[in-house]
């Protein structure tokens, strides 16, 4: 009887051996770990800051439409946007506002705006945004930086025409202002190192007529918010580049953007922020987007 338990004790024995080394030797499956980043996605589309490298809603770092704002921007961007103005001495200078009241560091009650000022005003002048503060530039000081640079970067830029019509009067007319700004744009750009990565907004073909004059690399954009389809017919008619416009617009459509690139223009489309915007604009596939968004790549997961 003793036998018996003893060989039977013997063969668990052995046979626990053997399991423990049949666990050991099989190899063990290892799932895929579910949150792996898909692979980055390549585009030809080009990201552009706006206001240099975002508006102060959304980069409160800098003061828009600055210089630092631009180099900070082209940490991860592939250009900027930048709004020019001309004042009385006829300089060109990056502003956005019409109204100085909104960014003139600590002064609610200053209303000027560059066209009616005079360059040794400006140059004192300082602005803010919040505790950021900083200065009015020039885009001359721009361009320099922009010659300077290896490979150069994208600049678009936005000539604002949008002032209530009665600043135009006290200086003339919006005609006379326009004539003299594209001469001045002129004398600024006559020496640029990257002519084929500098675009204009505007909507107004004698200003363009006259540029193109001076400098003829640009590439000019008509400025648009109509109806995205009959604006191509008429951007080709007036001789410009591309159409800048709205990425909300219900008329601008994946085959009204492909429509227009087969017709040789480029589509340069603003101003997606969050997430959604920045996907439904992603999708219509223009040549640009303009975004006050810094981390647009890393969101949309591009390269």
């Amino acid at each position: 009887m003793k036998k018996n338990k003893y060989i039977r004790f013997i063969l668990a024995f052995y046979v626990s051996i053997i399991f423990l080394m049949c666990t050991f030797c099989t190899k063990k499956y290892t799932p895929e770990p579910t949150n792996q980043q898909p692979e980055p996605i390549s585009t030809d589309i080009l990201f552009i800051g706006h206001k240099g490298g975002g508006s102060n809603n959304f980069n409160p770092q800098f003061v828009e439409n600055t210089l630092p704002s631009v180099i900070d921007g082209l940490k991860t961007l592939d250009g900027v946007e930048v709004d020019l103005q001309m004042s009385l001495d006829g300089t060109i200078w990056l502003m956005h506002n019409m109204d100085l009241n909104y960014i003139v560091c600590n002064d609610t009650s200053y209303h000027h705006c560059i066209v009616l000022m005079h360059d040794s005003v400006i140059s004192k002048l300082k602005i803010c945004n919040d505790t950021v503060q900083d200065r009015i530039y020039k885009l001359s000081e721009l361009i320099d930086y922009w010659n300077a640079s290896t490979n150069g970067f994208y600049i678009s830029l936005h000539v604002k025409t949008d002032f209530p019509a009665d600043t135009f009067n006290l200086i003339g007319s919006k005609d006379a202002y326009l004539q003299k700004m594209a001469d001045n744009l002129g004398n600024t750009l006559s020496i640029i190192n990257h002519p084929n990565h500098l675009f204009l907004e505007i909507n107004y073909k004698p200003f363009c007529d006259r540029l193109r004059n001076k400098v003829s690399d640009i590439k000019f954009c008509y400025l648009s918010e109509g109806d995205f389809s009959q604006r191509i017919d008429s951007a080709i008619t007036k001789n410009y580049n591309g159409i800048s416009n709205s990425y909300s617009s219900t008329s601008v459509t994946v085959d009204a953007v492909q429509k227009a690139k087969d017709k040789g223009l480029f589509v340069q489309l603003w101003t997606p922020y969050y997430l959604d915007e920045l996907k439904a604009a992603f999708k219509l596939h223009p040549s640009t987007i303009q975004t006050d968004n810094l981390s647009v790549k890393k969101e949309l997961n591009i390269k």
